[in-house]
């Protein structure tokens, strides 16, 4: 005879929302999770650029090298947010062909979207 014993394993960390989920469910809220803090990551990351270079273009004092080291850096981050909000385009233009919505995600207390 033979004995099994099975006990149910939960996280703690994982709420009962996320537990209820299939597979296919979890993947989807996973890749709306990814998209959107990829949106908000990239937005930060062209603020913090901005402003480091325009800090630097302010403090140059008329180096030239300075100046264009500033500029250059500006430049990135302008070319940046408009891969952005490229980015965000074709996310747009694929949650309308698909009629799905992948940006929209929530935690307990706040939703983002």
């Amino acid at each position: 005879m033979e004995n099994t014993f099975i006990a149910l394993v939960n996280n703690p960390f994982v709420t009962s929302s996320v537990r209820s989920l299939n597979s296919v469910s979890f993947v989807i809220t996973l890749t709306r999770l990814i998209i959107s803090l990829g949106l908000v990551i990239g937005g930060l990351l062209f603020m913090y650029t901005l402003i480091l270079g325009s800090i630097q273009w302010i403090s140059a004092g008329g180096n030239k090298a300075s100046i264009e080291a500033a500029r250059a850096k500006v430049m990135n981050a302008l070319v940046g947010l408009f891969l952005l909000f490229g980015v965000f385009a074709l996310i747009t233009f694929v949650e309308i062909f698909f009629n799905t919505d992948l940006t929209y995600f929530q935690f307990n207390r706040f939703q983002l979207k």
